[in-house]
């Protein structure tokens, strides 16, 4: 592949037909008849949520699914507030719906309330906390290279920085972990992070081949269209997908909710970034096609339209994507300082840095042919596939999933235009 530094601003989702569907729940039904009775992008992430927190009615579950999305403005107002002691932030379900904020050294910060349309959330402060997320992330990394020359079979890290843990990750089974209990407590003491071991038999992949539904496709290679950008310098449009992906490659929508026609064009290559922190492509979308500010959800022959981009997710944040294998499917970021493992750089051989964020589920779906699939929640993007673990592209089967966040792009969004839905 060519090599390059890349600069882009998110500017939207490439091509697609616009079929806005809201289905509204019935009063006086029963909660499976509620379920039913919701558009299928919001009755996905309500079943994820009733999976966590069983406890929920699904009328409290919708709320709570709504609340999400009105806060997150909010949560990246807090991210610039406090960006010096800023730890962690995650989005808490117990003993309600609250956003959890924890913040490096001492002096305490009274809690705040939110008001949006989707009702009120409050903000819980909590200080004290050892490290902040950049300082947090250089940990693991020191942690990283220690336990890769000391530890055989060594994988990669999850960190999770609010509880000052870390997950080190090795092949093998608990009697491969106990022979380097000892290792592992050195490193405790020496980076003052606690750590423990998590076996596993199955790696990471960043695997690009798919049986059929193909967005983005070279040959019988297959990835997915990520957000669609503009070139700073030169103001051209074009598409992200992953940079393990294939340079030359053709985009196919899914047929026109009008006429059923199908869309192919090539795609014309322009940059990527591939390395320890970032794994991102973009080409140029030729002329007539014009890019559109969506992103193909829970259906394929309407779309989602995305108004903001932010940085990174929120740890217990709900996320969604729509892989060309495995269809439809959303999940939690269970931590935001991950690292998939040796699978980045050109050769696929490199260690990733723990700057990944990681996304599992009962109900998520991922599989090779994914890769490069946008990742948002709502109408608010924040990254796109990565790589992912599992057996078979069906709901429930996927391990684990690694989105890279946007934070790895130097983006920029429009300020012009925001909101409209331009058409071919």
């Amino acid at each position: 592949m060519k090599t390059g530094a890349i600069y882009v601003s998110v500017f939207g989702l490439l091509l697609g037909s616009v079929v806005s569907t809201t289905a509204l729940a019935q009063k006086d039904v029963s909660e499976s008849e509620k379920l039913k009775g919701l558009d299928e992008e919001t009755a996905v992430a309500v079943s994820s949520l009733l999976s966590r927190v069983k406890s929920l009615s699904v009328d409290e579950a919708i709320r709570r699914i709504q609340l999400e999305a009105a806060v997150a403005p909010s949560i990246q107002d807090i991210r610039r507030e406090y960006a010096g002691r800023l730890t962690e932030i995650s989005i808490e379900q117990s003993p309600d719906f609250h956003v959890s904020v924890k913040l490096k050294g001492d002096g305490a910060v009274a809690g705040r309330q939110w008001t949006t349309a989707a009702g009120k959330a409050r903000v819980e402060f909590s200080t004290g906390h050892l490290f902040t997320e950049e300082e947090f992330t250089k940990q693991l990394k020191e942690i990283r290279l220690a336990a890769q020359s000391a530890i055989p079979g060594f994988v990669g890290l999850t960190g999770y920085a609010g509880d000052n843990e870390a997950e080190v990750r090795i092949r093998g089974d608990e009697q491969d972990a106990q022979k380097y209990m000892g290792i592992l407590s050195k490193l405790e003491r020496a980076y003052r992070v606690k750590l423990r071991f998590k076996t596993s038999d199955v790696p990471e992949s960043n695997s690009i081949y798919a049986i059929g539904g193909a967005v983005l496709q070279s040959n019988n290679s297959y990835c997915t269209t990520g957000f669609t950008v503009k070139h700073t310098a030169t103001g051209l449009k074009g598409i992200i997908t992953a940079a393990h992906c294939p340079d030359d490659v053709i985009y196919g929508n899914y047929g026109s909710s009008q006429n059923g026609t199908l869309v192919t064009f090539p795609l014309i290559f322009q940059d990527q970034r591939n390395d320890a922190q970032t794994d991102v492509q973009w080409h140029r979308i030729p002329s007539p096609h014009i890019p559109l500010l969506e992103t193909y959800a829970s259906s394929t022959v309407s779309t989602r339209f995305i108004s903001n981009v932010y940085n990174v997710p929120a740890k217990d944040g709900t996320i969604c994507f729509r892989g060309s294998r495995s269809g439809y499917s959303c999940g939690i970021v269970t931590s935001v300082a991950h690292s998939p493992g040796n699978i980045c750089g050109p050769t696929e051989s490199m260690q990733c840095d723990e700057v990944w964020f990681k996304v599992e589920g009962s109900s998520l779906a991922c599989g090779g042919g994914d890769s490069g699939a946008a990742m948002f929640f709502q109408n608010t993007g924040y990254g796109i596939v990565k790589s992912a673990r599992s057996d078979t592209p069906l709901p429930g089967e996927c391990k684990s999933l690694t989105g890279m966040p946007f934070s790895r792009v130097k983006v920029l969004l429009p300020s012009e235009g925001r909101g409209s839905r331009p058409t071919r």
